[in-house]
């Protein structure tokens, strides 16, 4: 056992010393596929856009539909919850 331990710990630093990072849902992909993930998502986030159950729209577009569905604020998502000072 612990030699696959070890194994897994140098399979990991492999990967990492390669250019490997982990993604948001733990798949390995090279760096410079993260970067370009992270680029984008910036580009949204300056262009005044939210993600909201998988699309990006922008705040009066995620403010409606959140009106339309009527969901209550004890039930808000927390990635479109907003965050008063």
């Amino acid at each position: 056992m612990a030699a696959k331990m070890v194994d897994r710990g140098r399979e990991f630093t492999e990967r990492i010393v390669s250019g490997f990072v982990l993604d948001d849902a733990g798949k390995w992909i090279t760096l410079a596929e993260r970067k370009k993930v992270e680029e984008e998502v910036l580009a949204h986030l300056m262009g005044g856009r939210l993600l909201h159950e998988g699309r990006w729209l922008s705040f009066d577009e995620v403010k409606t539909a959140r009106q339309a569905a009527a969901v209550p604020p004890e039930e808000e998502r927390e990635e479109t919850r907003v965050i008063e000072p």
